[in-house]
């Protein structure tokens, strides 16, 4: 084997060592040795390479499989079809937020309630847990409804869906809830840190807006004050709704099995005993 050969092989070895991390000493092993390939084997090994168009021709790193599916991004025109709804869930969500936070003795200032919502809508964040319940659901008049469903959702924890949907619903629904808070988070704090709403409806209707009385603090595409957009009739099915599986229980800790105590036998009388007395 020529010395160049040698060299563009071992360089060829150390590049695939580096990106998908195999056990070098078997893949040498599987090969017979350096010195088992022969000369003669060389000229596979040109052929080889040419017919893989070098290692661009694999088609990248990355198509030998073994990363982690991508992160779902949203279908942004999907977003004014249920901005109305996500605005409603959104606003109920942190007055829930801000109800929590005063019953806990924590202090309710309009900045910690701020900081308190600021994550609501990031869906991997433990704070945007609760998009995962919402689904999308495409109606018969053409509308597209955000329902929060009986159980928990996934939300873009593995690509399964067809047509590579994985969570993109999920995605979507939180950044219908990131526009609200991006229009509105200070007004909602401070809303919420005068603490005069004695149930959430009323928020509501001020943030988000109503038939009756249009549009309201949060002046979105999509609004509650503007009658519901339709979807265009080329818009693709959403992907179905995900149950999260249930968690099998904790096995029920081992009981300790008591100790019997051993009773003390009592000594007999003997006729000797009985004759003393």
């Amino acid at each position: 084997m020529s010395p160049a050969y040698r060299s563009l092989l071992l360089s060829c070895l150390l590049f695939l060592a580096s990106a998908q991390e195999p056990d070098l000493s078997s893949l040498m092993g599987g090969m017979g040795g350096m010195g088992g390939m022969g000369g003669g084997d060389m000229g596979g090994m040109g052929d080889m390479m040419g017919g893989m168009g070098g290692m661009g021709g694999m088609g990248g790193m990355g198509g030998m499989g073994g990363g982690p599916p991508p992160k779902p991004e949203p279908r942004m025109e999907d977003v004014p079809l249920i901005q109305c709804a996500a605005c409603k869930a959104t606003v109920r969500r942190a007055f829930h937020v801000a109800k929590t936070l005063r019953a806990g003795g924590k202090g309710a200032s309009e900045m910690s309630l701020l900081t308190a919502i600021a994550p609501l809508c990031d869906t991997s964040a433990e704070a945007g847990e609760w998009l995962h319940d919402y689904d999308m659901q495409e109606q018969t008049d053409g509308t597209v409804a955000l329902k929060r469903m009986s159980s928990h959702g996934e939300c873009g924890v593995e690509c399964i869906g067809p047509r590579h949907l994985c969570g993109v619903e999920c995605a979507t629904a939180g950044a219908a809830c990131q526009r609200v808070l991006d229009d509105v988070d200070s007004e909602l704090a401070e809303k919420l840190f005068g603490d005069a709403y004695s149930s959430h409806d009323t928020l509501v209707a001020e943030v988000c807006g109503s038939p009756t009385a249009g549009a309201g603090l949060a002046k979105l595409s999509g609004n509650c004050g503007q009658p519901q957009p339709v979807a265009p009739p080329n818009r693709p099915v959403g992907e179905e709704f995900l149950r999260r599986a249930k968690e099998a229980p904790p096995p029920p800790p081992e009981k300790k099995k008591a100790k019997k105590k051993k009773k003390k036998k009592k000594k007999k009388e003997t006729s000797a005993d009985k004759s003393e007395l």
